[in-house]
């Protein structure tokens, strides 16, 4: 399976570079480079236009420019390999994804020479935006990478946390406003007391009803005809629910040795119940994906004895970057704004391995009335 994935990355390869030479579409694959240099080894202005999956999928990646470096390596500074990126947009049926900058290190033998704890390479993302349509069709690696995220914050070890509150409204979000019934425009909020009203004459009033305010809004036309002022009318405001969770210095630790940690975490779900729609938006800043070592690891060694265990183990390596990328690299957002166009709150992760993890403990407890307690929960938010 693995195997057959990167022939078929291989393969998109070969098209796009024939689809570049010849300068136009070849089998769904679309390149164009606008300069690139072999003395400085960088690109600009990339764009790729592809199609997958007989035509269900279809994406548009640009960027402004793209750079790699070879290097020596040292004790010291072990890296050998570079790449950097700026201005990265992708675009596709159920996401658009932008970076500001990206810069990815890769390390020769980082465990040997404590660059970091096994991973070969460091990845920095600076201004990750992220903007998912629909909950429900979410990209395959966000999805993943949601469910580590909430599957560590609800069985793995909380490390730190210095500050954290959360908040729940739900109703009356927004304000009653008064708006004109011929231009649209807005007037003052309504209180639910009193009112004012221009009368004939052009003077404000006080009415104490909404009956009385009818019986002048009877003798009012347009003022755009050149006659009596205008009267507003009430638009109620929507009837919303709103979650909102604040998190400072959060550290996770989970059962796979790794470590997240967020300087600033924001979170905000919104229900409209008028429109049966929601949204959500988190922002999170200074976040780190790392690993860190096992115990075995922990203990010291020689480094002839640590050497010759490095070499040993390279081809298991290799074979775990192949298998398991994202696996093998150390992750560094310096800010993080994500958001769901519709969001519908049985998608929510939290939710879903909330209820698996409470369901399975009554289970073990032996508890029959859980199943039906919980699967009317679930059924309640299914619809």
């Amino acid at each position: 399976m693995v195997l057959y994935a990167y022939l078929n990355v291989f393969r998109i390869a070969f098209l796009s570079f024939v689809s570049y030479i010849l300068r136009k579409r070849v089998a769904d694959q679309f390149l164009t480079i606008g300069h690139f240099s072999l003395l400085t080894l960088s690109v600009h202005d990339v764009r790729y236009e592809s199609s997958l999956f007989s035509g269900t999928y279809s994406f548009l990646f640009t960027c402004s420019h793209i750079a790699l470096r070879f290097h020596l390596p040292t004790r010291r500074h072990p890296r050998w390999f570079t790449f950097s990126a700026k201005s990265m947009f992708y675009t596709c049926t159920t996401a658009d994804i932008s970076v500001s900058s990206l810069d990815t290190t890769f390390w020769a033998f980082p465990l040997l020479l404590r660059q970091t704890a096994g991973p070969w390479a460091n990845v920095v993302l600076d201004g990750l935006r992220i903007r998912v349509y629909r909950s429900n069709a979410t990209p395959e690696w966000i999805r993943r990478l949601r469910e580590n995220l909430i599957g560590t914050i609800c069985t793995g070890e909380i490390l730190r946390l210095d500050d954290f509150w959360t908040n729940v409204e739900l109703s009356g979000l927004s304000d009653t406003v008064l708006v004109s019934k011929f231009s649209g425009g807005s007037a003052d909020h309504y209180d639910g007391g009193e009112e004012r009203v221009a009368n004939a004459a052009g003077e404000e009033e006080i009415t104490d009803s909404d009956a009385d305010w009818e019986e002048e809004a009877k003798e009012e036309v347009d003022p755009r005809k050149g006659e009596k002022p205008l009267l507003p009318v009430f638009l109620h405001g929507k009837d919303e629910m709103r979650m909102s969770a604040f998190a400072r210095q959060l550290h996770l630790h989970n059962t796979e040795a790794r470590i997240y940690t967020f300087g600033r975490v924001d979170a905000q779900l919104r229900r409209d119940w008028n429109e049966d729609k929601g949204s959500f938006v988190m922002v999170a800043e200074e976040a780190r994906w790392v690993r860190v070592h096992w115990t075995y690891q922990r203990e010291v060694t020689g480094f002839w004895t640590q050497l010759f265990t490095s070499l040993m183990q390279f081809p298991l390596d290799l074979s775990n970057v192949l298998r398991f990328p994202m696996g093998t690299i150390n992750l560094y957002v310096t800010r993080a704004d994500i958001t769901f166009d519709e969001f519908r709150i049985r998608d929510a992760e939290l939710i879903k391995q909330a209820f698996s993890i409470i369901r399975e403990k009554t289970r073990l407890s032996d508890i029959p009335w859980g199943d039906v307690f919980f699967d009317a929960l679930v059924a309640a938010f299914a619809h």
